[in-house]
């Protein structure tokens, strides 16, 4: 049965994502589909992922798919624009790529993106440990 009631959960979005990329990544076929026939084949590669993780909560049309794909688009858009504001920061050193991904979500959480990246290494100085520093990436709701 069809249906709105159930959300999207990460167990629908990652193999939806997977599923979309698959399918755009044909070499052969990627821009020679109608947008019919390239969301009747993520949504059917899309439903074997999520049978292959377990049951389906709920069948989805294509046109859900495809509105749920524009959402995560957004999303990634959005953080990626703090992602690269974060890499274009002056800074005193070099970021790791954990240190950007962790100042790319403190700006996007509206935390301050410098307390973000240099936590772990202050706390590192003032302990004197001179091992390796743990990531601790930046989390918000």
């Amino acid at each position: 049965k069809m249906g709105s009631a159930l959300g999207w959960t990460d167990a629908d979005r990652v193999p939806l994502c997977e599923a979309y990329l698959e399918v755009t990544s044909d070499p052969v076929r990627a821009t020679a589909r109608t947008k019919e026939n390239l969301w009747g084949t993520v949504h059917k590669l899309w439903a074997e992922k999520v049978l292959q993780n377990g049951l389906m909560k709920v069948d989805r049309l294509p046109s859900a798919l495809k509105k749920q794909f524009k959402r995560i688009q957004t999303g990634v858009n959005t953080f990626t624009s703090h992602y690269l504001a974060v890499k274009a920061m002056p800074t005193a050193g070099n970021m790791s790529e954990e240190d950007i991904i962790s100042g790319a979500v403190a700006r996007f959480c509206s935390l301050d993106v410098y307390d973000a990246i240099r936590a772990d290494r202050d706390d590192d100085k003032r302990n004197d440990k001179i091992c390796k520093r743990k990531t601790t990436v930046a989390h918000c709701k």
